[in-house]
């Protein structure tokens, strides 16, 4: 979907009543509520399941009636999924987490480092190439939705936000599997073996599910690291936010959206561990419903000739950032951790 279209969408829904945006808000909402039960089944990434469901509606003639609805859920799906994510980060605990942040931080920058260093190689979008490094440095699809959000949308912005999505999805199935089959015969410690596969897997669920898959305690370690990852998602956050201020002449407090504060508040609320584990787990659910109707809503805005078309550039992008990641990771570990 182009620019101007996504233009000519938003001043349409600025005028509409709520009817218009109703069609698309139900669609994104119905698909999280089918999609990963289905994902689940046959063992594909959720994230990427709800984007080809987006995209399939948008090719299938029912973009211009979902549109309205769907740009809603993704500006505010996305800012509340975020939110909701640092109670879970604070209720994980933060014992000896000192070594995993060490290394969160290393391979964040790294991932980060490696992403502006290619984009410019291969003549990507430097926002591409932040976006793309963020969320193969941090916590996957998440994090490249919630950098994204903070970015000024250019041309092509949308598309290639939808394309680093399916290419995280992917590289992050192909880690996890490989994690799975070759971990077992290393001959690593439990904790190194877990640290390394939490610091290099992208997604947090398919880092919990190729540690827990080897062993009980790889799994506890591999989330201590992944965990670790996540928290660097505020400051990354923040930064970017205060440094687009400066650029824009604003200060960083009027460039910071509302929904960082949140998450910074919630995951302190979530430290004190004072409110029930029940109520941990209904924000983690919510959290992750909200993030995947906002993906729902991108595949909307996206047409398959968009993620189909002949472009390496993204591809690569992201194969080298995932492949320095998990080097960086297997380095780290192997140092860090016995």
């Amino acid at each position: 979907m182009s620019e101007t279209q996504e233009a000519q969408g938003e001043r349409r829904l600025g005028g509409s009543t709520l009817y218009l945006a109703l069609p698309g808000v139900a669609f994104c909402l119905a698909t999280v509520l089918w999609v990963p039960e289905l994902a689940h089944f046959l063992h594909v990434p959720g994230s990427a399941l709800c984007l080809a469901t987006g995209i399939v509606l948008g090719t299938a003639g029912g973009r211009s009636l979902a549109l309205p609805g769907a740009q809603i859920v993704v500006r505010h799906g996305l800012r509340i999924g975020v939110a909701l994510l640092g109670l879970k980060l604070g209720a994980s605990g933060w014992a000896d987490m000192a070594t995993p942040l060490v290394i969160a931080a290393i391979v964040v920058l790294v991932s980060l480092a490696t992403g502006a260093l290619v984009s410019r190689l291969v003549g990507a979008r430097p926002e591409t190439g932040f976006i793309s490094g963020a969320g193969a440095g941090i916590c996957g699809v998440s994090a490249a939705l919630a950098c994204a959000d903070l970015l000024p949308r250019g041309h092509g912005a949308q598309r290639d936000l939808a394309v680093v999505v399916a290419w995280i999805s992917l590289l992050s199935s192909m880690a996890m599997l490989g994690w799975g089959l070759l971990g077992p015969h290393l001959g690593w410690s439990a904790a190194r073996l877990g640290t390394a596969i939490g610091a290099s897997i992208h997604d947090v669920a398919q880092a919990a599910a190729a540690g827990y898959g080897i062993q009980h305690r790889v799994g506890d370690s591999a989330i201590a690291a992944k965990m670790a990852r996540v928290v660097m998602l505020l400051p990354l956050l923040l930064g970017t936010a205060a440094l687009l201020g400066r650029r824009e002449g604003r200060s960083a407090i009027q460039r910071i959206p509302p929904y960082l504060p949140a998450f910074a508040l919630l995951a302190g609320l979530g430290a004190t561990h004072m409110l029930p584990q029940a109520t941990g787990s209904i924000a983690t659910d919510v959290s992750q419903y909200c993030l995947a109707a906002a993906i729902t809503g991108i595949g909307v805005t996206t047409q398959w000739r968009d993620i189909l078309r002949p472009d390496w550039r993204i591809p690569v992008l992201l194969v080298a950032e995932s492949v320095a990641v998990t080097l960086v990771a297997i380095a780290t570990s192997w140092f860090f951790v016995r």
